[in-house]
């Protein structure tokens, strides 16, 4: 049998050179998006609506414990002033990530054994998960800086983001595949086993955090650039919206994200009142990366051939269409067109993750970056504070009220879905109009 050289393969060049000290910070990088992938499936998604519904958080109340850790996202506006004369971060960086998922599964899994109130559960678990988000927005653009450092410098930037999607695929497969095991087997238990199950399973997520933090500790740390310019608090604001490209690119994807993020805190809520489990759910959240493992490498080659900015308009639009589709789900049809209209999202998503993951760094300068990211970051939590925000009081104000759209009754759920398909539609026809111009001066 032919011995297969490893040592020219990608994944070698990019991971797991040990003689490349880059490529081992690449790997650490990687890694971490393995435990934090491995930790929320147990964590977010089904489980996480799982836990609140069996701690008697109703589809309202899921508005707040959705918006108010958003919007406390804001404080990466902190981040520039933070690691500005640092130059040695990494130690702040474990900490505050210690301190982030302590608090985000520790914290807000002790809540139920404490209090019996449900108010007072969802309030206290708000004030934690908000508190959590303080702490990471301001040191999340740390880990952009010091990642920065990491990527491929020879233009296959794009190659690291997709092969390091494939191979979490991978992973997340499995494990997806594990965790709808475990729903099904927690699905078999009284109610009471069910919610000591969840909580559980949210405290020992946070043992995967520790291994991510060991292995982030070896990953070495390069001079940061530094800028003359004394920065002050609204040149956060001033210096990024001074760039037309970047302002442009950046105002066009919180559109988007404010569009999606509408239903945030109703959608998983409203596929279990029409009959989905979350074991289901569990399972289907297998074919995303399985999908990316085999989908991803035309995807790159779009990529490379049609440029970023064309890219994600073309995705976007089939995208709007999806959601269309999920505007039409009700317990009559849930059972076969849920996982089919979710199975074209996921094809379509592929190239979207490829696509919106570089535009992000396309119109950034090379210099101040961090404070580039942190007025992207905080654009990109308002977007997503605005549209749960109102996607929230939309279920408060209409919740158990129908509707009819040519004569077909709908829910709120899914005339908010159809809501968010229309503004979808509006933001990627925005994106259509400055493709063009966009394209022209994106560095790729």
């Amino acid at each position: 049998m032919r011995r297969i050289k490893i040592k020219g393969n990608v994944l070698h060049r990019l991971f797991f050179n040990r003689s490349d000290e880059r490529a081992y910070g690449r790997f650490a990088f990687f890694f971490d998006s393995l435990m934090q992938a491995f930790s929320n499936i147990f964590t977010q998604g089904a489980f996480y609506t799982a836990f609140l519904r069996l701690n008697d958080i109703s589809m309202a109340d899921m508005g707040l414990m959705t918006y108010m850790p958003i919007i406390a996202n804001i404080s990466c506006l902190f981040s520039p002033f933070v690691f500005r004369n640092i130059k040695k971060r990494k130690g702040i960086l474990m900490a505050a990530r210690m301190a982030y998922y302590f608090v985000s599964l520790c914290g807000v899994a002790f809540v139920p054994l404490l209090f019996e109130n449900p108010r007072v559960r969802m309030y206290l678990m708000a004030f934690l998960l908000s508190f959590a988000n303080v702490i990471w927005g301001i040191f999340v653009g740390g880990f952009s800086d010091w990642l920065l450092k990491f990527l491929p410098q020879d233009g296959t930037r794009e190659e690291f983001y997709a092969y390091q999607g494939v191979i979490i695929g991978l992973f997340n497969a499995a494990t997806q595949i594990l965790a709808g095991f475990v729903a099904a087997a927690i699905e078999t238990l009284p109610l009471g086993v069910q919610g000591s199950v969840l909580i559980w399973l949210r405290l020992g997520s946070f043992f995967f955090i520790l291994i991510d933090v060991l292995v982030f500790l070896r990953a070495k740390e390069y001079p940061y650039p530094q800028s003359d310019i004394r920065l002050r608090i609204k040149d956060v604001f001033v210096l990024p919206m001074r760039h037309k490209q970047f302002r442009a690119a950046i105002l066009l994807r919180a559109l988007m994200q404010a569009a999606a993020a509408l239903t945030l805190s109703s959608w998983t809520y409203y596929l279990m009142d029409v009959g989905i489990s979350y074991s289901t759910l569990s399972f289907l959240g297998a074919i995303p990366p399985l999908l990316s493992l085999v989908l991803t490498p035309l995807a790159v080659r779009l990529f490379r051939r049609m440029g970023c900015t064309k890219n994600l308009f073309f995705y976007r639009a089939f995208e709007c269409g999806v959601y269309f589709l999920y505007a039409c789900i009700c317990p009559a049809n849930v059972a076969w067109l849920y996982p089919l209209a979710y199975v074209i999202l996921q094809i379509v998503s592929v190239g979207i993750n490829i696509a919106d993951t570089n535009f992000v760094y396309l119109f950034m300068p090379e210099e101040d970056r961090l404070t580039y990211y942190s007025f992207y970051y905080m654009i990109s939590s308002l977007a997503s504070f605005l549209g749960s925000f109102l996607g929230a009081q939309y279920i408060i104000l209409l919740a158990g009220r129908g509707f009819s759209l040519l004569g077909i009754p709908l829910t709120s759920v899914q005339m908010l879905m159809l809501i968010q398909a229309v503004l979808c539609t509006v933001a990627t026809t925005l994106l259509g109009f400055k493709k063009k111009r966009l394209a022209a001066v994106e560095r790729i």
